[in-house]
């Protein structure tokens, strides 16, 4: 919570800033609202900035499965940064996520994981959080044998969650967010 007040002024500055920039470079809604699986299976809105144009303005292809073609050029920047994850600390500060710990899933895919991949419930007894292990070991995931490594992996932080952990998180989610920058100069 303390984290969460704390990044609040950086939230608010970067919103007004987008509020700016928005129009120009990434048109439509400032914030991005989907639901996902929190903790013991209750679904709630987490909260991003959006970085795509609407579904609707982009045709679907084989070619593009992640839609990288529908990502703004304000977008590009947020997400290369990750700063489109930050209004995430509202979420945080409504009890809904966690700094650290398995990352929301998107409710229909948790359902289905659930159904397909053995353990992968225990990630919904704890808090999802903005950052997580699974995130720091292995990053993204677009197929089911990605999916069941990230459960595995998220299965480990719940079962040997603690501050030692947590800043083995924080640490690995701080050079994530730092190797960009040092590959630009």
């Amino acid at each position: 919570m303390v984290v969460s007040i704390l990044c609040l002024p950086l939230f608010l500055g970067l919103c007004c800033v987008l509020i700016v920039l928005n129009p120009f470079w990434n048109p439509g809604e400032l914030f991005y609202l989907q639901r996902r699986m929190g903790k013991d299976r209750k679904g709630f809105i987490m909260l991003k900035f959006r970085s795509m144009t609407r579904e609707n303005n982009i045709k679907r292809g084989a070619d593009d499965p992640l839609e990288t073609s529908r990502i703004t050029p304000l977008g590009r920047w947020l997400r290369r940064s990750k700063a489109d994850e930050l209004p995430q600390i509202l979420n945080v500060l409504l009890g809904e996520m966690s700094l650290i710990g398995p990352r929301p899933e998107v409710f229909s895919f948790a359902q289905t994981y659930r159904s397909v991949i053995p353990d992968y419930s225990i990630r919904e007894s704890v808090r999802p959080g903005m950052t997580g292990y699974a995130q720091v070991k292995q990053g993204y995931t677009d197929t089911i044998e990605m999916a069941r490594r990230k459960a595995d992996l998220d299965a480990f932080y719940v079962r040997n969650m603690g501050w030692r952990l947590d800043l083995y998180v924080l640490a690995g989610t701080i050079a994530i967010l730092y190797a960009p920058c040092k590959t630009r100069q």
